[in-house]
C-alpha cells in the first residue's frame, strides 16, 4: 500500500502540484507586467491587479494541497516518496 501511494505521489501528484504552482507563478508575473505596463489605464491596472491576486491565490492553494498531502501521509505513517517536503 505504501509503495502504491509513493508511486502515485511521485509520478502524478507532485508533478501536477509543481506544474500548477508554476502556472500560478506565471499568472502572477503576467499580472505584474500588466499592472506596470499600463500605469496610465485604470482598467488595465485593475486587470493586472486581479491577475496578481489570482496568482497568489493559486500558489496558496498549491501549497495547501502539499500540506494536506503531508498531513495524510503523517496520519498513514508514510515518511518517504510523495510525502517528502518539496
Amino acid at each position: 500500500m505504501n509503495d502504491f501511494i509513493n508511486k502515485v505521489g511521485d509520478n502524478i501528484l507532485n508533478p501536477l502540484i509543481y506544474l500548477m504552482f508554476g502556472v500560478a507563478s506565471l499568472v502572477f508575473a503576467w499580472g505584474v507586467y500588466m499592472f506596470l505596463a499600463h500605469l496610465d489605464s485604470e482598467e488595465e491596472r485593475k486587470k493586472g491587479g486581479l491577475a496578481m491576486l489570482w496568482g497568489v491565490i493559486g500558489m496558496a492553494v498549491m501549497l495547501g494541497a502539499k500540506g494536506i498531502i503531508r498531513v495524510i501521509c503523517g496520519t498513514l505513517g508514510i515518511t518517504t516518496g510523495a510525502c517528502e517536503l518539496f
